[in-house]
């Protein structure tokens, strides 16, 4: 897997694909769009579920702070105290790199289907393996509709959030 992928996985994504497991749960495995879609976006920022908003400015600003630290000689200190200063201000517009709706869905996708491609080989996301059930399901087979309606979900979300900061 690549490297990318496991910082992702241990942020955001990782919440993104435990909260479709909740929504999964939640839903009694429904393969309704609108249900699926609707009952994720309601739970994005609860804080009993894995995307709280404790978590989500956790994870933007942790990849902001990294980001600003990347490729400079700057000390942790010193961009944790810029990005509080003013940048967090912008926290989703930074996070997002200012892509447009269709590039952020793409890569939200990537992560809400039940396998990813590496190369040839086709992999199942470890978090929808049967070593992490949590409700008895002996693994995750999200269902296009499941994995579309969670992806549109959160990247309105995040456009919201954008908007916000305009």
């Amino acid at each position: 897997m690549l490297e990318y992928h496991f910082n992702n996985l241990g942020g955001w994504a990782g919440d993104l694909q435990t909260l479709m497991i909740n929504t999964y749960i939640q839903l009694d495995g429904s393969d309704n769009y609108d249900e699926f879609y609707n009952k994720f976006y309601q739970l994005i920022g609860d804080n009993d579920f894995s995307l709280s908003m404790k978590d989500l400015y956790a994870d933007t600003d942790a990849y902001n702070i990294y980001t600003l630290l990347d490729g400079t000689s700057n000390c942790l200190a010193d961009s944790t105290k810029t990005y509080y200063s003013d940048g967090y201000k912008k926290r989703y517009s930074s996070f997002t790199n200012n892509w447009n709706r269709e590039t952020i869905l793409n890569l939200v996708k990537t992560y809400t289907n039940t396998n990813y491609l590496l190369d040839i080989d086709m992999l199942r996301w470890p978090l929808f393996n049967e070593s992490n059930k949590v409700d008895g399901t002996e693994y995750y087979n999200f269902s296009e509709n499941q994995s579309n309606a969670s992806a549109e979900a959160f990247t309105d979300f995040l456009m919201h959030q954008l908007q916000k900061e305009r």
